[in-house]
């Protein structure tokens, strides 16, 4: 058989309608999720919307540093990347990996910088390469590394990963916004909790998530610590 035609025979299997099963934790507790693949596509279009705010398209390039085991809040957006016709790089989350980044950041200068981790950040700035940052246009970075280089005079947004849930800054805005057509946050004493609005195939209801904020609007939450 060919390539060409074993790549035609599977198109033929039918998919399970188990797309992963996600896990984080909180405290001492260990939550597990499942995403269907119809999740995965209304997740999809939502991340595809968001990138599309931030001037994604063909010819434009978005780095993403992100761990195997993130995907149920990273896969949206590589598959994002991809229908706007943009091109995407990927690294770890790991300091030892930071010239990777370093890399494609000298070399291919990214539109959009996603899920940049506080270990990359520091590794950058122990190598002095924390400046090849600056001229990338947007960075959306994981909460405790967008303090860093808000710190160092480089703007960044924020990309969090809330429970379940996902909860990104948009342009021209200090809040964080999420799909609310999925989700609703809430924050009755500090603590961001979730709740299922979607059709998904993990239904919660107030789950904790461990993390500090406040609901500033429909769909809009600030972290607070």
């Amino acid at each position: 058989m060919t390539l060409t035609g074993a790549a035609a025979a599977a198109a033929t299997l039918e998919l399970p309608a188990l797309w992963g099963i996600g896990r984080y934790v909180v405290g001492d507790a260990t939550v597990q999720f499942p995403i269907d693949r119809t999740d995965l596509e209304r997740d999809t279009a939502w991340a595809t919307d968001v990138l599309g705010e931030y001037g994604v398209q063909r010819g434009r390039r978005v780095h993403i540093i992100s761990g195997g085991w993130e995907s149920p809040w990273y896969a949206p957006f590589f598959a994002a990347v991809r229908r706007l016709g943009g091109t995407y790089t990927c690294a770890d989350i790991f300091s030892f990996d930071a010239r990777r980044t370093d890399l494609f950041l000298r070399r291919l200068t990214p539109h959009v910088v996603l899920g940049l981790p506080v270990d990359v950040a520091v590794g950058l700035a122990d190598a002095e390469q924390l400046d090849n940052l600056r001229p990338v246009p947007h960075i959306l970075a994981r909460p405790d590394a967008a303090s860093e280089l808000v710190a160092a005079g480089i703007e960044a947004g924020v990309f969090a990963p809330v429970g379940a849930a996902t909860a990104v800054t948009r342009p021209g805005s200090d809040l964080l916004s999420y799909d609310d057509r999925e989700w609703r946050i809430d924050a009755p004493e500090g603590e961001l909790l979730v709740t299922t609005v979607g059709e998904r195939a993990y239904r919660v209801s107030s789950a904790p998530t461990g993390i500090h904020g406040e609901v500033t609007g429909d769909g809009l939450v600030r972290l607070t610590g």
